[in-house]
């Protein structure tokens, strides 16, 4: 059975890419994998995110709600103020979301388009693995 994920942009087809190793040429797979290696600090950001649960339901939130205040997350998250502070930080810095000054003392998180994307990524891991789970 042949398994496979697709991008497509506009009903075109940007890129196919099979689940399964033997589905793959050598020459492919190098290409893919020196092309990941290339870009790997984003990779790797993406994967700090939901390495750590606080971190993956922090973007979550900001996600779900497109619009999340430093409290909110505390009283949803509840952990150390310190914890909310320097992970919202990191994933500004990092483009996953963006912080956006409604009044001087009012900050609220948005999502960026490439965190949406980092968790949309999540959302389809997980549904490749239940799909190779079920065969």
């Amino acid at each position: 059975m042949t398994i496979k994920v697709q991008l497509v942009r506009d009903g075109k087809v940007i890129v196919e890419l099979p689940l399964r190793m033997e589905e793959w040429g050598k020459d492919a797979l190098d290409l893919e994998l020196n092309e990941l290696e290339f870009a790997i600090d984003q990779a790797v950001t993406i994967h700090y995110i939901f390495s750590n649960k606080v971190r993956a339901k922090m973007l979550s939130e900001i996600i779900k709600s497109t619009d999340r205040r430093f409290s909110e997350l505390m009283n949803i998250i509840k952990v150390n103020q310190k914890i909310i502070s320097e992970n919202l930080k990191y994933m500004v810095e990092n483009g996953l979301i963006k912080r956006v000054e409604k009044k001087p003392s009012e900050v609220h998180y948005i999502p960026s388009d490439i965190g949406f994307a980092g968790m949309l990524t999540c959302i389809m891991m997980r549904r490749i693995l239940n799909e190779l789970d079920e065969e």
